[in-house]
């Protein structure tokens, strides 16, 4: 797809994070925005004498490592060169307050932000990131199993349905970002006919919309069956050969804890296949 941008944030592992970002780009001819990222130490606290010793340490370590990530974003400037990858570096040395406010400027700049593995498992920035991107950008998120960079360029996909704002953001941003998509799945789990979600017949309305537009669509309604909604939509994905997954999280603050706790958590961390995620 011509003018498309992804970015991903780097921490300090960012080998196969950066070969996994670069094949997702490539998918799509996309353009690459890399973010080398470290989050700088916290000013030291204590008494006067012993404030000013710690003071000048801090100070050491923070010029040591503003260096030294200067020097790894260009070091994958010459990574990107080498791949001959359309894209561009920055990097940003940022308090740990500022991680979210950092995310969410460069990511609404972008049309979707992919999350690596590594840096999903890094202690320092890996949920921050990870929950700035989802809450304080706009665009969706993608994210894969490691070893298997996400293929933008993918022809079937699953949609996660609940007749939501978040699980439509998630539809539409899918739309707009996968070029190739040719049918879609509208899987919905024991869904139930209601006159204010869903209507008589759950599905229907959105599955006309996407008709109207030349996809080949089909609603999908799934047993639970007592599983948990993810497992059920997971297995399903797989069973219908389905190069995505496609979901909605919840964009209310007092709901975060539950997005990113169970098995939400647990598929953002270890994903069971390609996911695009939106708020």
């Amino acid at each position: 797809m011509s003018g498309t941008t992804l970015l991903t944030i780097l921490g300090a592992a960012i080998d196969n994070d950066l070969k996994e970002a670069i094949a997702t780009a490539q998918s799509v001819d996309a353009h690459l925005c890399v973010v080398a990222m470290g989050v700088a130490p916290s000013p030291p606290i204590g008494e006067v004498g012993a404030a000013a010793a710690l003071t000048s340490v801090w100070l050491e370590t923070r010029a040591a490592e503003e260096q030294a990530l200067t020097a790894r974003a260009e070091q994958l400037e010459g990574l990107l060169a080498a791949d001959s990858v359309k894209g561009d570096v920055s990097d940003a040395y940022v308090e740990p307050g500022i991680i979210a406010d950092e995310v969410g400027r460069r990511g609404r700049c972008a049309d979707a932000i992919f999350i690596g593995p590594s840096l999903r498992k890094d202690p320092v920035l890996g949920s921050s990131v990870l929950e700035a991107a989802l809450f304080e950008t706009g665009v969706p998120v993608v994210v894969a199993p490691a070893g298997s960079p996400p293929d933008l360029g993918c022809e079937r996909i699953v949609v996660a349905w609940n007749s939501s704002f978040e699980s439509a953001r998630a539809l539409h941003a899918a739309i707009g970002l996968l070029p190739k998509v040719r049918h879609i799945h509208i899987a919905m789990v024991d869904p139930k006919a209601s006159e204010t979600d869903g209507g008589e017949e759950p599905g229907a309305d959105i599955a006309a919309y996407l008709a109207r537009k030349g996809y080949d669509v089909s609603v999908d309604r799934l047993a639970g069956m007592g599983l948990a909604p993810e497992a059920v939509l997971t297995r399903h994905a797989s069973d219908v050969a389905a190069g995505m997954l496609v979901m909605g999280a919840y964009s209310h603050s007092r709901l975060r804890q539950r997005i990113f706790g169970g098995v939400t958590r647990s598929m953002l961390e270890s994903p069971p296949l390609q996911l695009l995620l939106a708020h």
